[in-house]
């Protein structure tokens, strides 16, 4: 019995055995967590030997939105290690951040030194935050974080996108035409800090960048309660996955 084995023999709960016609070999089936949810676990063993074969047969049962729960899948016992029981949860935190006008954010000091190795996309051409690698965690600075949008006194309100910006920035936007069309939102930026703990244990597995961004989401959701299944979120977390990916060469 190698260490893989003998550590799903003690940790997880035995349900089913199953042996075959002639009595040499037998199917122990086991039941337990791992960071998908629940899973059971087929190991296969040659009672002739007294040894378990190097093949393990897995089923998620309970986060059905990562594995249709009525399929087994079947691995090696060191890659069933390596892309499921060694790997935790990852873990979404809020580092630091700001609302619009507030001192700007400074960068963390875990990435002190460290250069961006790509960027992913948000809102298309406004806004692609910069993505950061330290051990086994993923940085990047947030600058369109649950911003607000800028909401005149009723007394003004129908006014151009200029006539705010002069007033209550001193800033002006030049015109496309000899006319005033300039009739868009004033978006006040928040900016944030964020980093995903322990992520690169599961940018290494063999589950999809969706699957991966579901993750990423549902750990988000407990921080900021509101967002629920945000679909620019879950396509912001895909992208950042995909470009972190192709960074590592996976």
């Amino acid at each position: 019995m190698n260490d893989i084995t003998k550590y799903i023999t003690e940790h997880f709960r035995l349900i089913s055995v199953q042996m075959n016609t002639d009595g040499s070999e037998q199917r122990e089936t086991y039941e337990g967590n791992c960071f998908l949810g629940k899973i059971r676990i087929r190991l296969g063993k040659n009672l002739l030997t007294g040894q378990y074969y190097q093949l393990v047969q897995y089923q998620v049962q309970a986060a059905e939105k990562f594995v249709v729960p009525i399929l087994w899948k079947s691995c090696m016992t060191e890659t069933f290690w390596n892309q499921i029981l060694s790997v935790s949860p990852c873990r979404y935190e809020v580092y630091s951040s700001r609302i619009y006008r507030q001192p700007k954010l400074k960068k963390p000091k875990e990435i002190s030194g460290i250069n961006s190795f790509g960027s992913a996309c948000y809102i298309r051409k406004h806004c692609s935050p910069k993505l950061y690698l330290s051990g086994n965690d993923l940085w990047l600075k947030h600058t369109d974080y649950f911003s607000s949008v800028f909401c005149p006194e009723q007394n003004e309100q129908g006014k151009s996108q200029n006539y705010y910006l002069e007033k209550y920035f001193d800033k002006s936007k030049a015109n496309k035409f000899t006319y005033t069309d300039n009739w868009g939102a004033i978006v006040l930026r928040n900016e944030a800090w964020i980093v995903i703990r322990e992520l690169i244990p599961l940018i290494y597995t063999e589950l999809p960048n969706y699957q991966i961004a579901d993750i990423i989401l549902e750990s988000q959701i407990q921080v900021e309660q509101g967002i629920n299944n945000d679909v620019t979120w879950r396509d912001f977390w895909k992208d950042a996955v995909r470009v972190t990916r192709n960074y590592l060469h996976l």
